[in-house]
């Protein structure tokens, strides 16, 4: 399994989400306490963009089903949950049997 990071998408005016996965992130970015805050201060950051409207047009780029801008619905406005999945690598010893085993 490698590190994924998983991220779930929330709109305006609607109950419709979306889940979106990043595969095969590298162990330095997932791996460590400062990177995995680095992660939640940037979701923050994303976050604070949307709600003031200064996302670049982040906020029609990624659409619900249901979108309709001309009835305010289903334009992205917030990450809702980030979850991120780390590879773990479990060795087992397979060494040569003795005799009686």
């Amino acid at each position: 399994m490698a590190n994924s990071i998983k991220l779930g998408f929330g709109y305006t005016n609607t109950d419709f989400t979306r889940q979106y996965t990043i595969n095969n992130v590298a162990d330095s970015i997932v791996s460590s306490s400062a990177a995995k805050e680095a992660i939640r201060t940037n979701v923050k950051a994303i976050n604070a963009s949307l709600a003031a409207g200064t996302d670049g047009g982040l906020s029609t780029m990624f659409r619900a089903d249901d979108y309709d801008a001309a009835e305010s619905i289903g334009a992205f406005n917030h990450i809702n949950d980030v979850t991120i999945v780390e590879k773990e690598i479990t060795e087992l010893d397979i060494g040569a049997q003795e005799e009686g085993d």
